[in-house]
């Protein structure tokens, strides 16, 4: 078997509040993924200063057809 790999990203946003992500748009575009084929195998998180999150890595896969 052999797959294809997708990678999504979503910045985190807002200066006072931290990083805020935006659920409702990644909930729509994983969700828009998962109808194309694509199966959702890890998500990680990388910070800035204070703990706030700077983007959310999404690894999506699905074999090739």
């Amino acid at each position: 078997m052999k797959f294809e790999y997708k990678f999504a990203k979503q910045k985190g946003e807002g200066f006072i509040s931290g990083g805020d992500v935006d659920i409702e748009k990644m909930s729509d575009e994983y969700n828009m993924y998962g109808k194309d084929g694509w199966e959702l195998v890890s998500v990680m998180g990388t910070n800035r200063s204070h703990g706030e999150t700077n983007l959310v890595i999404a690894v999506f896969k699905r074999e090739l057809r």
